[in-house]
């Protein structure tokens, strides 16, 4: 157990050491010299050894980069998934030629007009582009991603090897569930059978979020434990029956039980690779062998030593998972199991109630205890980190966990699992029938828990330190002799996160553009703390993560400039995970289907005006009887966006859509009605657009362009930005997400004192520290939220 903290401490610290050099070196320091007073020379070495360790393996790409016509030779890792435009597929690179930035051995997303099977390998050109990933408050990551679109395929293989073979299986078996389920059930049954999520709706993830059970739609531990649990007694079963002399043969060397788990390997395995060899899978996997392997020494291990042993092989393979959510929770949720458990057998004797000793040594009395004990601890250990990254937590999740998860790992688990195995190996699925009742009454049990407002509570973001200060004080509960002290310390910490973002207040007005690419989002929580949402995205996903961020699960207004893709294609992600009260549009919107019942829709027109407690909605475009000049539909569609002003508490915000020359030139005569202090350029910087007049009627002192690194268009003009040279520009693609805030009175700019803060997501990360003042900065902002 030590040796492995040693090796995470040395790889956590080679991490966090870019970001705090002075501090780390610090406490390694003090750590190398206490270990040297207590002659624990192995602790020092393997901390040293893991820190190098993770030096050699880092190869981070810093700056986005960009290499057109490239040729690269790549293999297929995966199944391809359906974009809008055509399919996309993980190609691990094993050359490159006419690239700057070397990329072998890195594995990227490759878009084609053609689907590309799993485990094929060939040669491909391409053109490549790393862009670093959407800098808002609520991405997990902000890292260099690397995409490439496939110009020209000059080779091509596939490699009928065993990896060939899984990828097959993996697509056979989603087809089939899609053929024979109805679409929910062969989307839960691809999740959680192949790890596939596609089939995966919005209503289908906000229904098991809410209730609690998201875990479920990854294949975790859970579905490892009760696959080789079954496949172990499969073959125990099957060797007890076995003839005497046949039996005592086989069983010379070694026992029925230890030959039984040498047997399930090989389907464990295969099973790891079918489900797709997420972390929480292979963590399982690691942990189940290391069980079966000391069955077959004849020897029970711990399970602290199993734990630790698969996250240190997990890091060995990929030592910069040390911070990734998913092995996060994953091994917060074990440690936080296996010291429950050991609290409540030592504890059990204690916890007789008069008169119930018998029903205690009830098995189902035990077993109910056991596992509400293994719901309480695994969602109170976890709990800080669902909240940073997910902001919300289930009120019913112990609750759901006892009564829905069992049904679902011991019927549904089994029955899909083995049920695969059997149609892999035959093409006949048994049970089809009775899978199909059981998971749609299950679904449906969800479904309706979803429904209920108070068991899912949002909670804004906090601090990091406070999740930092919660497990260091639980450590202390499990290390101290005198474990109260880290019981209080971890509740009272857990309490301060709960409450926090609830009395640290917040802002009258406060607009954020959001990076979302080449597309638009914006989200502005008004001075009654409405919320309106202008544009979706392309799909939405940025816009809701950033709605989760802020603790907001109620949409009062989402308007919709225009029908393009890259501002409406995201509107029934967003009405389907938010609330939404009303939806507004230029009313030249075709939607594919009814609006969904609940949400009133209007289309808005010059001349309307929304007003409120503190602030005005003004449409100032388009009107009744608007006709554009020029033919393209495109330019049409443009010029019809919804222009609208925001104005709160002596500041505005000018949102024009995708508006071009020929609208602006309408509008020009408005005047006054268009001076604002921030413009959201039209149209992302296009040179058709933001013409002299309009930006001289608009005199704005800010001006925000949402546009995509390394788009095509060339976006923003470098003619637009000439003309905006003299107002303090941003641009998403450069900034990130850019926030305007109003704050209560206090001086500075705006109405009655109140201060306008300017803020981008770029300033508020953490970056690379090369002096103490940076180091300070990053500390700093662990005590901050954007």
């Amino acid at each position: 157990m030590w040796l492995f903290l040693s090796s995470l401490a040395g790889i956590s610290s080679f991490y966090l050491f870019k970001y705090f050099p002075f501090a780390i070196s610090l406490l390694l320091i003090a750590i190398i010299v206490f270990s040297l007073i207590r002659k624990r020379f192995i602790l020092i070495a393997l901390i040293l050894i893991s820190f190098f360790y993770a030096y050699s393996r880092d190869h981070p790409i810093a700056e986005p980069f960009r290499c057109d016509d490239a040729l690269i030779k790549g293999y297929v890792v995966d199944m391809p998934a359906g974009t809008a435009i055509g399919f996309s597929a993980p190609v691990r690179i094993i050359d490159i030629d006419n690239c700057a930035v070397d990329i072998r051995g890195r594995q990227i997303k490759m878009f084609s007009s053609g689907s590309l099977e799993a485990g094929a390998e060939g040669v491909f050109l391409v053109d490549i582009k790393g862009r670093r990933r959407f800098f808002n408050p609520s991405s997990f990551r902000h890292d260099v991603q690397i995409s490439a679109s496939l110009k020209e395929v000059y080779s091509l293989k596939v490699k009928k090897d065993i990896m060939w073979y899984v990828q097959r299986s993996r697509a056979a078996l989603i087809s089939f569930f899609r053929k024979e389920f109805s679409q929910d059930v062969a989307g839960f049954l691809g999740a959680i059978v192949t790890g596939d999520r596609s089939g995966v709706s919005a209503d289908m993830r906000k229904s098991f979020a809410s209730s609690g059970l998201a875990h479920l739609l990854a294949v975790s531990g859970v579905h490892f434990g009760i696959f080789s649990f079954l496949v172990f007694s499969v073959f125990r079963f099957i060797l007890k029956r076995l003839p005497y002399p046949v039996l005592n043969r086989m069983t010379l060397y070694i026992t029925p039980s230890g030959l039984s788990a040498l047997l399930s390997l090989p389907f464990m395995t295969f099973y790891l690779f079918l489900s797709g060899a997420g972390i929480p899978a292979i963590r399982s996997f690691i942990m189940i062998n290391v069980f079966l392997f000391g069955m077959l020494l004849g020897k029970k291990g711990m399970w602290k030593n199993s734990v630790a042993l698969a996250a240190f092989i997990l890091l060995v393979i990929s030592p910069d998972a040390v911070f990734d959510v998913s092995f996060l929770l994953s091994f917060t949720a074990v440690v936080s199991i296996g010291y429950a458990l050991e609290w409540n057998n030592e504890k059990s004797n204690e916890l007789f109630i008069p008169g119930m000793k018998e029903l205690f040594r009830d098995r189902i009395w035990r077993w109910t205890t056991v596992t509400f004990i293994i719901s309480v601890a695994a969602y109170v250990g976890t709990m800080p980190l669902v909240l940073y990254f997910f902001h919300s937590v289930s009120l019913v999740s112990p609750v759901t966990n006892m009564v829905i998860s069992p049904v679902v790992c011991f019927l549904i688990i089994p029955g899909a699992v083995l049920g695969s195995f059997v149609y892999l190996l035959t093409g006949m699925f048994p049970l089809t029938s009775i899978l199909q009742v059981l998971c749609h009454a299950v679904l449906q049990w969800i479904y309706g828990l979803g429904t209920i407002d108070f068991i899912r509570f949002p909670v804004p973001a906090f601090p990091v330190i406070l999740s930092v200060i919660f497990y260091a004080c639980l450590s202390l509960l499990i290390f101290l002799r005198k474990k109260r002290y880290g019981a209080v310390l971890s509740l009272l910490c857990l309490a301060i996160i709960l409450v926090y973002p609830f009395i640290k207040g917040g802002d009258d007005f406060q607009v954020t553009f959001l990076d979302v690419g080449q597309a638009e989002s914006a989200v502005i929580v008004l001075p009654d703390k409405k919320v309106v949402v202008i544009d979706t995205g392309k799909d939405g996903r940025q816009t809701a993560g950033y709605l989760d961020y802020l603790g907001i699960d109620k949409i009062d207004a989402l308007v919709l400039s225009h029908s393009g893709n890259d501002h409406a294609g995201g509107v029934w992600y967003i009405t389907g995970m938010k609330e939404t009260e009303m939806l507004f549009d230029n009313g030249m919107i075709i939607y594919p289907g009814p609006v969904p019942s609940g949400i009133t829709h209007r289309a808005l027109k010059r001349g309307d005006i929304i007003e409120g407690d503190g602030y005005t909605i003004e449409i100032l475009h388009p009107y009744k009887g608007f006709y554009t000049a020029y033919s393209s539909k495109a330019s049409e569609e443009n010029n019809e966006s919804l222009v609208l002003k925001v104005k709160a508490r002596g500041m505005s915000v000018l949102f024009t859509g995708d508006i071009e020359s020929e609208a602006e030139d309408n509008m020009v005569h408005l005047g006054g009605y268009l001076k604002s202090d921030v413009l959201k350029v039209p149209h992302h910087g296009s040179k058709t657009s933001s013409t002299p007049g309009f930006l001289s009627a608009v005199n704005p002192s800010v001006a925000v362009i949402s546009s995509g690194m390394f788009n095509p268009y060339g976006h923003p003009h470098a003619q637009t930005l000439a003309r905006l040279k003299d107002v303090r520009t941003f641009n998403t693609a450069r900034d990130g997400a850019v926030k305007i805030e109003l704050s209560s009175p206090g001086g500075g700019a705006g109405d009655g004192g109140h201060r306008i803060e300017l803020k981008t997501f770029e300033q508020y990360r953490f970056k690379t520290a090369h002096n103490f003042s940076e180091e300070v900065g990053n500390f700093y902002r662990m005590f901050q939220t954007w």
